[in-house]
């Protein structure tokens, strides 16, 4: 099944990460790719219109954090 591009967006304060979707977004998942992080939640959908703030627990400062940061989902 083809899902549409859930237009997410994010905003930061400090570790936590607020995402919103513009569209349906099935399995949200957040990587940090080699940067050790912990997503208080990592594996989520979002209706359109619809934001969660995600706590992250990491070693690592909030820039590296924000530059780290790739979202995934089923439509990507």
């Amino acid at each position: 099944m083809a899902y549409p591009d859930p237009g997410l967006s994010v905003r930061w304060t400090g570790t936590d990460v607020k995402i919103t979707a513009t569209n349906l977004a099935r399995a949200v998942m957040l990587d940090f790719g080699a940067v050790a992080a912990q997503p208080s939640d990592d594996g989520f959908d979002l209706l359109p219109g619809e934001s969660v703030t995600i706590h992250v627990v990491s070693d690592a400062s909030a820039a590296t954090l924000r530059k780290a940061l790739t979202l995934r989902t089923l439509a990507r």
